[in-house]
């Protein structure tokens, strides 16, 4: 979980329920997802270039 990730979720803890606060309720719900969207992108992305210099080495091991 990264920071902004915690913040939605601590601020969502903290409104209770959307009787409180409407709006802020949706907007923080609605940022915690897409938080939540770009954590697993950012995983996605690492793993993919993680992979790609694996690629990369094994490719440079069999052009020698």
């Amino acid at each position: 979980m990264t920071t902004v990730t915690k913040f939605f979720e601590d601020n969502i803890k903290r409104l209770g329920s959307a009787d409180r606060d409407p709006l802020a309720w949706n907007l923080n719900c609605g940022l915690f997802a897409l938080a939540k969207q770009m954590d697993e992108i950012e995983q996605r992305q690492r793993a993919t270039e993680r992979a790609l210099q694996d690629l990369a080495a094994q490719i440079r091991v069999q052009t020698r």
